[in-house]
């Protein structure tokens, strides 16, 4: 497993030029449709849920497309990462999600806290 920051390659829903990046884990080897499949620690996950289940910033339609990766039972996988815990899937397998790359402008981001 390797450690990046990803992106879903949308507008930013709440007044930034750019989408956010959350810090996770993905295997390079494995592909969805061409998307990584990245898994990030529970404080992420619980960051991805705060921002794009915010009724002030993402229509109705955008959260209700969501609210099936929103269950921390289905989206905990039987993977850890000994410093951060078990990793969660946000979508991982279903949502275009991308690693950025130095040169991506981003908008904020959201890094694991050491425990």
């Amino acid at each position: 497993m390797e450690k990046a920051t990803f992106s879903l390659p949308c507008p930013s829903r709440n007044g930034d030029e750019y989408a956010p990046s959350f810090e996770g884990y993905y295997d390079p080897s494995q592909r969805w449709n061409g998307w990584v499949a990245p898994l990030f620690s529970r404080g992420i996950f619980d960051k991805i849920i705060e921002y794009y289940f915010n009724e002030e910033f993402n229509t109705e339609e955008d959260i209700e497309y969501l609210e099936e990766f929103r269950d921390l039972e289905t989206a905990k996988t039987s993977l850890n990462v000994s410093m951060h815990g078990s990793l969660y899937s946000f979508g991982s397998y279903c949502l275009c999600w991308s690693v950025d790359k130095e040169d991506d402008e981003m908008g904020t981001v959201y890094l694991m806290e050491e425990k």
